[in-house]
């Protein structure tokens, strides 16, 4: 008799958890998920204005959003509304995780280019290669700008450098013989501006992108499915309760009769 009793309680369990219609959603933490994008967008606002701030909490940000995408593939999209909406925000997280990682790429490889302008001024200097124009030294003005730049990248910033670009093309077009040592220098120009726009661009697609309606829709099934479960662990124990009460009847019983 107990063990039936017992065993019907179960069956009840594990089947109301099967039919549980959107049971993965109790799995997320939604104040998590509300505030990953600006976090996000915090921590790659402090890698450009700092680039020499630890890239280590946008790992840690990107790999805790591999986990709530994993999640969000466990959802049981049992309403057309609840599965437009996860698809968003699915699509939302991957081509953030996609930028995320590319723009670890560029933080390292405008670090890489800027730790490498003040060498290569050096072999310059070492080889006699100047120019002067307006009576300064052009190479060390260049980089000036492209600090300049990288610290504010304001359009007279961008101006100078984009300027500076042109003039060190026009100095190894014209060479007689390909000189190694300002190709090298232009490069790393030109590279430092392309990462430094690349960097912007994603620092604003971070703050401006949002994902505020598709929460809401999420957040409403949420609550419903805390209800449910609520509503499932009520029935649970009124039956464990009757089953308890009629073993106790059933005991009574078998006493009375012997």
């Amino acid at each position: 008799m107990l063990i039936t009793l017992i065993s019907g309680v179960l069956f009840y369990k594990n089947l109301t958890q099967i039919k549980s219609p959107s049971s993965g959603l109790l799995k997320i933490d939604f104040d998590e998920v509300r505030t990953l994008d600006l976090q996000v967008y915090s921590t790659t606002l402090l890698l450009r204005q700092n680039l020499g701030a630890d890239v280590n909490e946008l790992k840690d940000e990107n790999t805790r959003i591999k986990e709530l995408l994993d999640i969000l593939n466990d959802i049981n999209k049992n309403t057309p509304e609840l599965k437009d909406s996860i698809s968003k925000i699915r699509n939302h997280f991957l081509l953030k995780q996609k930028h995320i990682e590319a723009f670890q790429v560029a933080v390292k490889d405008l670090r890489t280019n800027i730790n490498a302008l003040m060498p290569a001024y050096n072999e310059l200097e070492r080889k006699n290669i100047k120019f002067v124009l307006d009576k300064r030294d052009f190479y060390r003005e260049c980089i000036l700008d492209s600090y300049m730049f990288v610290s504010f990248s304001h359009k007279d910033n961008e101006t100078r450098l984009t300027d500076d670009q042109k003039v060190l093309g026009q100095i190894v077009s014209y060479a007689t013989t390909p000189n190694p040592e300002l190709q090298k220098f232009s490069g790393y120009l030109d590279t430092i501006h392309k990462r430094v726009k690349e960097l912007d661009t994603y620092t604003k697609e971070f703050k401006e992108v949002t994902i505020a309606p598709e929460m809401k829709v999420i957040a409403k099934y949420y609550q419903e499915s805390l209800q449910a479960q609520s509503d499932q662990n009520e029935n649970l124990l009124t039956f464990m309760f009757a089953a308890i009460g009629i073993y106790l009847l059933f005991m009574i019983f078998i006493l009375r009769k012997s």
